[in-house]
């Protein structure tokens, strides 16, 4: 889902795969997550330096920034699902939900117990109808199911981290659940690095290293995601925006929602609304 107003930096796309169609591909976004499950047969991705072999038993989640191609056997066919950090962060309302998506993909592999595969199945199958289609609430659907898909793969994902990943985890996760609860009032990676009782490079440093970018883009997105939810679901003014999410200067707010968006926020509405 690309456009209808919705910043550029906010991606999904689904689609059916078999072995006529997707014998060998490399990653075409480089700031999406791409996941590939299986319905049938099996499929041999390679990742980076890592070579994954999955079945209907296993889903393959690849990072953003990591490279990839993908070999299916004949008669296999399953399903490709593309999104941003900032779609999965506005499908789930929250950036601790998305940072635990991250985390809980670590080993790149998840794997489905029997008993829920035709529950995924039907999931992804329902996500793809809806992506193809031009219904009305289409995107409120795909959020809704992408939100669905998502927090199932956190349920079913069980980590097992190195110790000297787990101090840097625990303060990430942390500044995310810190995030949700303070992102109306605390918008400088200081005020967080304070709350975490750590110096703000430091802070920096375990986000840059565990999510690619750092702390500043996360609050800055986790108020837009805000921003927008406010306009479109209560239908608020940039004033009353503005002024909910803490920037008593409306010229300010409208400034920043500019330069992160590309895009006036009243020509967002104006989108939205059309």
């Amino acid at each position: 889902m690309k456009g209808g107003g919705e910043s550029k930096k906010s991606y999904l796309s689904v689609s059916c795969v078999n072995d006529t169609c997707f014998e060998r591909r490399p990653q075409q976004n480089h700031d999406c997550y791409t996941v590939i499950f299986i319905e049938r047969g099996i499929c041999e991705c390679h990742v980076s330096n890592e070579v994954l072999s999955l079945t209907s038993s296993s889903i393959a989640v690849i990072k953003p920034g990591q490279t990839f191609n993908v070999m299916l056997q004949k008669g296999s066919i399953g399903n490709i699902l593309s999104f941003s950090f900032e779609f999965m962060q506005t499908a789930l309302n929250s950036a601790g939900m998305a940072q635990e998506f991250h985390s809980n993909c670590l080993a790149g592999t998840v794997c489905v117990p029997e008993a829920d595969r035709s529950f995924l199945t039907d999931i992804i199958s329902r996500l793809r109808q809806e992506f193809q289609t031009n219904n009305g609430l289409r995107e409120e659907i795909l959020r809704g199911l992408f939100q669905i898909f998502a927090l199932y793969l956190n349920r079913i994902s069980a980590p097992k981290l190195p110790n000297n990943q787990n101090r840097c985890l625990y303060h990430a996760n942390r500044f995310f659940a810190l995030l949700d609860e303070h992102f109306a009032t605390l918008k400088m990676p200081a005020d967080y690095a304070n709350l975490l009782a750590v110096s703000p490079s430091y802070l920096n440093f375990i986000i840059k290293e565990n999510f690619g970018l750092n702390t500043g883009y996360f609050i800055q997105q986790r108020v837009l995601s805000e921003a927008k939810k406010l306009m479109t679901a209560q239908e608020m003014t940039m004033k009353e925006v503005a002024y909910t999410l803490g920037f008593f200067d409306v010229s300010h707010f409208s400034k920043f929602f500019k330069r992160n968006t590309g895009i006036r926020f009243t020509d967002f509405r104006r989108a939205k609304v059309a």
